[in-house]
């Protein structure tokens, strides 16, 4: 509660420049926890930057980090160097509860299904893999193979995950945006395919695979 009240107090003092800042690295924080990469922290300045300049709003936040960090206490810094500055929410959920004020509903247990559900796809894994092919000159049998998998067995779950997260955007809107994420980077993977490369045999073989994608595996 201690948390919850210093908020509240600062939201009143600094309005709604601080609302803006605070939601935007709420987003970024959920969006990296999601995807497993909190090594270093929630969020950074950098991406907090330029995160804001998307959203039309270009101010620079280092002053009112500052003041949460030090005078409130919501913020700690975990990692500083002369390029980056990585910081993290003392309680998250208590940041997301005031913010969302009366409509929040995270403790309704559709919401809590729902990032069960969209957490057991692991997002992470498979968005790094189909980075590592969309960089990829030419794609080989095996990838194509795995890829097929994707499309068929995958992407089919996310799509009606995404479409059930929709009802909710404002409280899942981290988890819809990396969703979506999934969708038009396969997209982009599936537009580069050259099947030209593959013998007949190995194109047969993938036409008939049924394997279910093994998400341990993503090489």
């Amino acid at each position: 509660m201690i948390v919850e009240s210093l908020l509240r107090e600062a939201l009143g003092r600094y309005g709604i420049k601080l609302r803006i800042v605070l939601e935007t690295a709420l987003e970024i924080a959920k969006k990296n926890r999601l995807m497993g990469s909190t090594s270093l922290g929630d969020f950074d300045y950098k991406s907090l930057v330029l995160e804001l300049e998307k959203r039309g709003f270009k101010y620079n936040p280092s002053q009112l980090l500052r003041i949460l960090e030090r005078e409130y206490g919501i913020l700690e810094t975990t990692y500083h160097s002369s390029g980056q500055r990585w910081y993290r929410f003392k309680n998250l959920d208590i940041i997301e509860r005031v913010l969302l004020g009366d409509n929040f509903v995270d403790e309704e247990p559709e919401v809590k299904v729902l990032k069960v559900q969209i957490k057991s796809l692991q997002l992470n894994k498979v968005i790094n893999y189909l980075k590592r092919l969309e960089l990829k000159s030419r794609l080989s049998s095996s990838d194509l193979k795995k890829f097929r998998q994707i499309a068929f067995e995958y992407l089919p779950r996310v799509v009606k995950l995404l479409r059930k997260a929709e009802e909710y955007e404002e409280y899942l809107y981290a988890e819809i945006e990396l969703l979506r994420s999934v969708i038009n980077l396969a997209y982009r993977v599936a537009e580069k395919l050259d099947y030209s490369s593959v013998s007949e045999n190995q194109k047969l073989e993938l036409m008939s695979s049924d394997q279910v994608i093994d998400l341990t595996n993503l090489q």
